[in-house]
C-alpha cells in the first residue's frame, strides 16, 4: 500500500508546486525567471580585402529595423568606420560600436606590421588582437578608439570580436571604460578558432585573467560578455559545421529553413537574453532571411519582449547564481532527446536525456586563477584555442565502434568468441555530438516511462522525476550540486563504477585520459585531474544517507600554461603537434593502378603521433625504389588534421616500388603500376598482349571503384 501512496503524494506535490513536462513530450522547456529580452547586434565590414561588406546590405538592415521600430547595435570595422559611405547609413538612434578585426589598413594606421597574407586574413593570428604583441595590441586599440572619438565625440561602450585576449579586454576597460563585448558562440575550429567550455549562451561577467571564465560579480572586470548568436543547446555541442544556431547562414547551409529559427527562438526566449544579428558581408539570401527573422520576432514577440541595444543590456543585466538552458530535439518531432546546461561561476555541466536514460556528459570547472593562453603570449600558429579544464567531455571521445563482419569474419568470431578483447574508446581530435552509448559519462537513475521531469528555478535549479516510482532530485547550487536517489550514480569508463563503492583505492577509469584518477574510501570519492601525483582540479563526492553531494574544486596555485604544455591534445591543440609516428600514421590509396599519360595514382597520408592523434607532417617525401618518378604533386592540408594527398603521374608505363617517408623514416611501401595507354598506342597493345591485359585490368578497376562510389553516394 505504501508503494502506491508515495508516488501519488509525489505527483500531487509536483503538480501544485513545479512546472512539469513529460519525458515523452519534452517540448515546453520554457520555465525561467529571466525576462524576455532580445538584443540585435549587426557587424559592419567596409570595402577592404577581408570579406568586404555591402552598403546595400547595411541599408536593408537599417531600413528594416527602422520600419519595425526595433532598437539595435551596429559594430563597425575600421574600414567601415573611416568610410562615410558606410558610417553615414546608420542613424544616431542606433547604438554604434566597434568590430575589432585587424585588416591591413588598420595595421598600417596603427604602425603595426600586418602578418601573413590576404587570403588568410580570417586566421586567428591575423584578425584578432591575440595574434599580436602586447605593445601592438595597445597601438591597435588606441588607433581604433581615437578614430571613433574623432568621428562621434566619445568612446564606444560596445565592441565585437569573435575572440579577444584578457590583456586587451582589461585595457579596453581601464583606458576606455568599455561596458560590453561580444564573442562568438561555443565552437570547435570554425574559421581557425575554438571556444570550448565557457557559458554556452548566456551573458556573464568575465574573469580578468581569461574572458571565457565567468565570475560572480562585475567588480573585477566590469565588462559584460555576450555570445554572438543563439546556439542550439542540444546539437551545437560537439558540432563542427556551425549548423545549429540562429544565424541565417548557419542553418540555411545545412538545409534547414526559417521554421528552425522560429522553433529555436520560441524554445529559448524565456530562458535567457537572446542575441541576434548578421554581418553586412553575408550574401543576399542570408540578408533576406535576416529580414524574415526580424519580421517574425516583431510580429510574435514584440508585445511581451524587451528589445535592448548592447549598451542597454550591459546596464540592465543581472546575473543569476545558477542558470539553466535546455531544449528538446528541434529537428525531429518524434525524437525524445533533450539537453540541459547548468552554469555557475564554479562549474558547468551538461545533462543529456535519451528516452528514459539520463546522464552527465560534460563537466567543466571554473576559477579566477585560470589564465588565458594569450594573456601575454601571442598565438604561435594560425589557430587559436580556448579550452577550459574538464573532467568529462563527451564530445571528444569516441564510443565503442560498431563492427560489420563479412561471412568469413563471422565464422572466425564464432570460434574466438570470448577470447578477443572488445574495442576500446579512443581520443578523437575533432568533436562529435555526445551520446549515451559512450564510455565517458556519469549515469543517473533512469526516468520512469510517462513520468514527469519537473524543473524549478529560483536561485538554485531543481530537477525532479521518478525512477522505479521513487523520487529522484537533482539540485544545482552555485558551488556544488546534489543528487538524492535510492541508486548510486555510476561513472562509466572502461568499466562501470558505482561512485561510492568501497573496496578499491585509486584507479584510472579512462585509459585514453590517464591523468584522470578515481579514488574512493569511507563514502568519499574524488574524481580528479592529476599531474605529478598532485590534484589540479577535481570533484569531491560524499554521501549522507540517500543524498550525494558533488563539490567541484580547482587548485588555485596551478600553472595552467604548464598543464597545457603537458596535455596539449586535451587543453591546447595549437601546441599539440608531436612528431609523427610511423606505426600510427595511416596511408590510404585511392588506386594503385593507373594508365600512363592519362590519370594519376593518388594516395592520402594521415600523420598521427604515438597516441594516434593528428599531427603535422615533417620530412614528408615520396620515392621510387627502382627509378625516378616523372611528376609528383604533394598537397598538404591547411587544417589541423594534417592530411596530405599526393598524385603521381607518368608518361611511360611501368611498375614501381613506391616508398613513403615521414620524419625521414620509411613508413610505407606499395607496388604501383602504370599501364600503357592503348587508346594512344594501339600498336603497342596489339603486339604486346600483356600490356593490353594490364590496360583492360586498370579500366575494370576504375569502373569498379566508380560503381562503389556511386552506390555509396546513393545509399
Amino acid at each position: 500500500m505504501d508503494k502506491l501512496i508515495f508516488p501519488l503524494i509525489f505527483a500531487l506535490f509536483t503538480l501544485f508546486f513545479s512546472p512539469s513536462i513529460s519525458a515523452q513530450e519534452a517540448k515546453n522547456l520554457n520555465q525561467s525567471s529571466l525576462p524576455q529580452t532580445i538584443s540585435i547586434i549587426n557587424q559592419v565590414r567596409g570595402d577592404e580585402c577581408c570579406q568586404p561588406g555591402s552598403t546595400d546590405h547595411l541599408g536593408l538592415q537599417v531600413n528594416t529595423l527602422n520600419q519595425l521600430k526595433l532598437p539595435a547595435t551596429f559594430t563597425l570595422r575600421y574600414d567601415a568606420l573611416i568610410n562615410p559611405s558606410y558610417r553615414n547609413l546608420i542613424p544616431s538612434n542606433f547604438d554604434i560600436g566597434i568590430l575589432i578585426e585587424i585588416t591591413p589598413s588598420l595595421a598600417q594606421a596603427a604602425n603595426v606590421n600586418y602578418p601573413g597574407s590576404l587570403e588568410n586574413w580570417h586566421k586567428a593570428n591575423q584578425v584578432f588582437l591575440l595574434g599580436y604583441s602586447i605593445e601592438n595590441r595597445k597601438k591597435i586599440i588606441d588607433t581604433l578608439m581615437k578614430t571613433y572619438k574623432s568621428i562621434y565625440g566619445y568612446y564606444p561602450t560596445a565592441t565585437s570580436s569573435w575572440m579577444i585576449d584578457a590583456y586587451s579586454l582589461n585595457y579596453l576597460s581601464s583606458h576606455y571604460n568599455l561596458k560590453i563585448h561580444q564573442i562568438t558562440k561555443e565552437q570547435w575550429g570554425t574559421d581557425s578558432y575554438t571556444l570550448y567550455g565557457g557559458p554556452p549562451s548566456q551573458p556573464y561577467f568575465p574573469s580578468s585573467n581569461w574572458p571565457i571564465i565567468p565570475t560572480n560579480q562585475n567588480k573585477e572586470l566590469p565588462i559584460l560578455i555576450i555570445r554572438q548568436t543563439v546556439a542550439d543547446p542540444l546539437f551545437n555541442y560537439g558540432n563542427t559545421t556551425a549548423s545549429f544556431t540562429s544565424q541565417p547562414n548557419d542553418y540555411l547551409n545545412s538545409g534547414k529553413q526559417l521554421w528552425y529559427f522560429k522553433t529555436l527562438i520560441n524554445q529559448m526566449i524565456s530562458q535567457l537574453p537572446l542575441v541576434l544579428g548578421l554581418e553586412n558581408s553575408m550574401d543576399d539570401k542570408y540578408q533576406k532571411e535576416f529580414v524574415d527573422q526580424l519580421q517574425f520576432i516583431n510580429q510574435t514577440l514584440k508585445h511581451n519582449t524587451k528589445f535592448l541595444t548592447a549598451t542597454q543590456l550591459s546596464q540592465e543585466f543581472q546575473p543569476s547564481p545558477v542558470t539553466l538552458t535546455r531544449t528538446r530535439d528541434l529537428v525531429k518531432d518524434d525524437s525524445d532527446l533533450n539537453a540541459f546546461w547548468i552554469t555557475t561561476t564554479k562549474y558547468r555541466l551538461r545533462l543529456r536525456q535519451e528516452d528514459q536514460n539520463f546522464a552527465i556528459t560534460d563537466i567543466r570547472l571554473y576559477h579566477q586563477a585560470l589564465t588565458d593562453p594569450y594573456l601575454e603570449a601571442s598565438s604561435s600558429t594560425k589557430n587559436a584555442y580556448w579550452i577550459t579544464p574538464f573532467l568529462l567531455d563527451g564530445s571528444r571521445y569516441d564510443k565503442l565502434p560498431e563492427t560489420h563482419q563479412n561471412f568469413l569474419q563471422e565464422i572466425k568470431s564464432w570460434f574466438t568468441k570470448g577470447k578477443e578483447k572488445p574495442p576500446r574508446p579512443k581520443y578523437i581530435f575533432n568533436p562529435k555530438s555526445d551520446n549515451l552509448e559512450t564510455n565517458y559519462l556519469i549515469n543517473l537513475p533512469s526516468i520512469d516511462k510517462d513520468s514527469f521531469l519537473n524543473i524549478d528555478q529560483n536561485n538554485i535549479v531543481t530537477l525532479t522525476y521518478l525512477n522505479q516510482s521513487k523520487p529522484i532530485v537533482l539540485k544545482f547550487h552555485p558551488s556544488f550540486f546534489t543528487l538524492t536517489s535510492h541508486q548510486s550514480p555510476q561513472l562509466v569508463g572502461e568499466k562501470t563504477y558505482s561512485l561510492l563503492y568501497n573496496g578499491w583505492q585509486e584507479i584510472q577509469p579512462f585509459h585514453w585520459l590517464p591523468q584522470i584518477k578515481l579514488s574512493n574510501s569511507n563514502n568519499h570519492t574524488l574524481l580528479s585531474w592529476q599531474y605529478q601525483k598532485q590534484k589540479m582540479w577535481w570533484i569531491d563526492v560524499t554521501q549522507d544517507k540517500n543524498t550525494y553531494r558533488f563539490s567541484p574544486s580547482i587548485d588555485k596555485n596551478l600553472n595552467l600554461d604548464q598543464l597545457r604544455s603537458q596535455f596539449p591534445n586535451e587543453l591546447a591543440p595549437e601546441t599539440a603537434f608531436a612528431p609523427a609516428d610511423p606505426i600510427h600514421t595511416q596511408v590510404y590509396f585511392n588506386n594503385t593502378r593507373a594508365i600512363a599519360n592519362r590519370n594519376p595514382i593518388r594516395f592520402l597520408v594521415y600523420p598521427r603521433d604515438k597516441l594516434g592523434i593528428p599531427t603535422k607532417a615533417v620530412g614528408f617525401n615520396v620515392k621510387s625504389k627502382n627509378s625516378q618518378f616523372e611528376s609528383i604533386l604533394i598537397q598538404p592540408s591547411q587544417n589541423e588534421t594534417g592530411q596530405i594527398w599526393t598524385d603521381i603521374t607518368q608518361t611511360n608505363p611501368g611498375s614501381h616500388q613506391l616508398q613513403i617517408y615521414l620524419n625521414n623514416q620509411l613508413i610505407s611501401t606499395q607496388q604501383i603500376r602504370f599501364a600503357t595507354n592503348c587508346k594512344l598506342y594501339p600498336k603497342t597493345c596489339l603486339t604486346n598482349p600483356i600490356e593490353a591485359i594490364r590496360y583492360l585490368a586498370t579500366q575494370l578497376n576504375e569502373f569498379i571503384l566508380k560503381t562503389k562510389t556511386r552506390y555509396a553516394t546513393i545509399k
